[in-house]
Parts: C-alpha cells; structure tokens; sequence
C-alpha cells in the first residue's frame, strides 16, 4: 500500500466548521450562528438573546432599548498575524454606572485559530487571548504599581482594578452573558516595559487569564482596512503606569544612595584629622581655670574639632567656658558649652536625657602652638546655680578635620525629599486612573 499517496500516518485538518442557519424564537428571523462554540446569540432584529447551546433555542431577554456606537460592525474583518478573523460579537461595559466610561470589546473569529478580543478604551486598544499562565499570587489584592510573577517567570505591574458591567451585547458568544453581569478585573503591564499585557478576569465563580499586546490606532486602521477608524474623536491620554513607577523607583533608590554617600562621608569627616591633644581635668583645676598642655595646628586656616566629655556625671548640669589661646597669650575664639546628662526608670523602662559630651568646630586662622583654658561648675539634679565644678572633663583636640554641616544638611533635605516621595507613591498607588 502506498502509504504516502494515501497519506496514511500523517493526519489531516478538520473539515471547516459549517455555520448554522437558526432562526428566533422572538420574531422569526433567520440568523447565522458562524462559531461552532457559541451558546449565546442576540438577534439582530428583536435584539432578544438566545440561548443556543441546547437543540431548542430558548429566550434568555431582551436586549436594552439604549442605542450604542461602535466604530467596528458585526462580520467586519481584523487580519491579525496573516490570518483573517471575523467580528461576531460586540460587548460595551461600564464602571460606576457612568455610561461616558465604556470599554467596547469585540470578539473575533477564525475557525483554524480559535478567538481573540479586541478592547477599545477612550480611543486605546488592546487585543488579547486565553492564556494558561497563571499569576504565583492572587492578583486582586494588589493596587495600582504592584508587581505580579506568573508561572513563566514573567514580571507584570498592575495597571488598575476594579468592576464592571456588562451594558450591552450583540453578535454571537461561546459563553451565556446577561446585560447586568459584573466582573472584577485587574490589568497588568509588562514591567520591563514591552508592549505586552496580562489581563485578570473574574467572574461568578470563575477566573480567566489573558495574555495580549498594546496596538497603535494606526495599527488598528491597517488591520480592519479602516483608515476613517477614530477620526474625530478625542482620545483620553492614560498614564504610563510603568514608566510613572520606575521613575518614582529610580527616586527612592537615588535618595538612598544619596543618604549612603551622606552616610560614609559623615564617617570620613568623623574620623579625618590627626588627634594633637588629650588631657584630663579635675573638679579643682575647672573651678580655678586651668590651661591645657600646647598642641601644634599645622596649617592656615585649619579646622580644629574640640570635643568635652563630663566625667561620671549623671543626674547633674555643667556650664563649661573655653577659650582658643595662642602661645599662651593671645586669645583667638571664646566659645561656652552646657552639658547636662539624667537618667532614671520609670513604668518598668530605663530613660535617659541629653548626654556628657559636646563637640565644637574653630577656623584657626594662622599655623602654630595653642592652649586649651577651661572654666567650668556643676551642680546636681535641679541646682539652679554653683560656684565650683563638681565633676571632671576630658578634652580631646583634633587638628585637620573636615567640617560635617553639609553632609548632616544634605542628609535631612534627602530624608525630607524621601518621605515626601515616599507618601506620594503610596497615595499615587492608592489613585485610580
């Protein structure tokens, strides 16, 4: 036997699905049922819905009496990917009962092929079909700006969510729909930012998944060899959901960096200089005054960090007087620092207030040999005044340090700009479109 004049082995294509000729229960016209899956068909002139999936066609209702507009007809062609699909249906829904927020969709038809939606928002499309790729998580959760994985691997951000209702119906569906059935949705947009989209819908008990991609108009117009398609209506702009994330995204990650960079130079500030002095100080040389042992500043114009620690003071105050002295003679800068430190417990917790040490920062104006002179009193607790330091204090001097006021300055305007940043993604996520 000739096996390959016969063909035997190789299998064949089904013979083409042969449309079938019904007519209405309502009022007698004759209709066309072009795909073999469908079970709903509303009659094109009675406008009654039929349901077509038993032998006997039976009456789901009547249509609504509102007079919709499409700008694409029942049997006009979509040519997709070089085939040719049909439209057989038409579906308008709206949010809210606000009937100037309507989404049309179309269903098209190819009987090799299966079925595609062709969605039209204010003057945007978007065609889709079933897809079973499935999201990791529950997408109906997430708000507007979240991301989504799904089974593949793939990455979405959510577009927006929300519920809809079925307004009007027309064509032939391979599912029964009634005028008044409501769906929740949620729409996802590629998060590398492909034109791709992956659609969530929910219905009765329910849930379908789409996958699908973004058409210019211009691409619309060439597919249903419509070039009038959408003159003269007035297209709503909708915002780029994942470009308008990845840029809140790049300005928080930015402020981070900023508050490292703010972080490590503040340390290198911390830590820059060479320590000349340290030197501690009893309770009598603070209440006579003392002067330090000399310390060299090596440059014009450098900065010296001073800093004062109280010895075992807890519970007490200091008021402590310094001045720069040059060669033990000449004073170059005064300066005074309140030092005050308490602590306690109190409901079971431990608390503490202020601290023991205290840190100034003097230009020097010329290079050369310096003193420290100290002056100080302290009393504990509530003391309101004293005439002799009851503590110690130990100073250290640093010569060469970089000033840290720009860093803490720009550390708190990012800080400002981060919150800021921060409430407004949320509040943006919280927005519908």
């Amino acid at each position: 036997m000739d096996k390959e004049r016969f063909g035997l082995n190789q299998g064949r294509p089904r013979p083409p699905y042969q449309p079938q000729d019904i007519h209405c229960p309502g009022c007698g016209a004759g209709l066309t049922v072009k795909d073999e899956q469908a079970r709903m068909v509303v009659c094109e002139y009675c406008g009654k819905h039929l349901d077509v999936s038993l032998e006997e066609k039976t009456v789901l209702g009547q249509g609504p009496e509102r007079k919709w507009e499409f700008p694409l007809k029942i049997g006009d062609s979509f040519r997709y990917k070089g085939a040719r699909y049909e439209i057989i249906a038409r579906q308008a829904f709206i949010e809210d009962n606000d009937y100037t927020e309507v989404t049309r969709e179309y269903l098209l038809y190819n009987p090799r092929r299966g079925t595609l939606y062709l969605s039209e928002y204010g003057g945007s499309y978007d065609l889709a079909w079933d897809t079973h790729v499935m999201p990791t998580t529950s997408p109906f959760n997430l708000s507007r700006g979240s991301t989504l994985e799904t089974h593949d691997g793939r990455k979405w951000v959510a577009l927006e969510s929300g519920e809809y209702e079925l307004a009007f119906v027309d064509g032939s569906l391979p599912w029964v729909a009634k005028v008044g059935d409501r769906s929740r949705y949620v729409d996802f947009a590629d998060k590398g930012g492909a034109n791709e989209r992956f659609d969530v819908q929910w219905t009765a008990n329910e849930v379908e998944y789409s996958s699908g991609i973004s058409l210019t108009l211009e691409q619309v117009r060439q597919a249903t060899s419509k070039p009038e398609l959408g003159q003269g209506v007035v297209r709503r702009r909708s915002e780029d959901v994942v470009k308008t994330r990845r840029w809140y995204m790049i300005l928080l990650l930015f402020c981070v960096a900023v508050l490292a960079f703010n972080g490590i130079m503040a340390l290198y500030c911390m830590f820059s200089g060479r320590q000349v002095l340290e030197q501690t100080f009893t309770p009598a040389q603070l209440t006579e005054e003392v002067l330090s042992e000399p310390f060299p500043v090596s440059s014009d114009g450098n900065v010296i960090m001073v800093e004062a620690t109280a010895i075992s003071m807890t519970n007490a105050w200091m008021a402590l007087d310094l001045a720069l002295v040059k060669d033990a003679e000449t004073v170059v800068h005064v300066f005074d620092e309140d030092i005050q430190y308490y602590q306690g417990s109190e409901g079971g917790e431990s608390w503490s207030e202020g601290s023991r040490e205290v840190t100034s920062y003097i230009e020097v104006p010329a290079a050369g040999n310096y003193r420290v002179l100290l002056h100080a009193v302290s009393a504990p607790g509530e003391t309101p005044s004293a005439t002799n330091a009851q503590h110690g204090v130990r100073i250290r001097v640093t010569d060469g340090v970089r000033l840290p006021h720009f860093y803490v300055v720009l550390t708190i305007l990012t800080i400002i700009v981060f919150f800021i940043s921060l409430v407004l993604y949320g509040n943006w996520r919280k927005q519908e479109e």
